[in-house]
């Protein structure tokens, strides 16, 4: 299983039909990972590195985004199912 080890943001403006602009983040997760590679002498050999998940979000489903991780963070563990 991979696992988050830093999240990082870039900030990007998008024009809509009236010409406002509005404001889309694009998250960034980087995740470790472990990889499995068959060396010369036939062993398996563990290795680790980083992959990254992007996606783009507006700012109100962000808020909704953030506000589901603070309702998780807050659960009691047999709430969670």
């Amino acid at each position: 299983m991979k696992q988050a080890i830093q999240v990082r943001t870039n900030l990007y403006y998008i024009k809509d039909e009236k010409e406002n602009f509005e404001k889309i983040n694009e998250i960034i997760v980087l995740c470790h990972k472990h990889t499995y590679k068959l060396n010369n002498q036939s062993q398996i050999v563990r290795e680790s590195g980083i992959e990254e998940l992007r996606f783009t979000i507006t700012q109100e489903n962000a808020k909704a985004f953030m506000e589901t991780f603070q309702n998780i963070l807050d659960a009691d563990e047999k709430d969670l199912s």
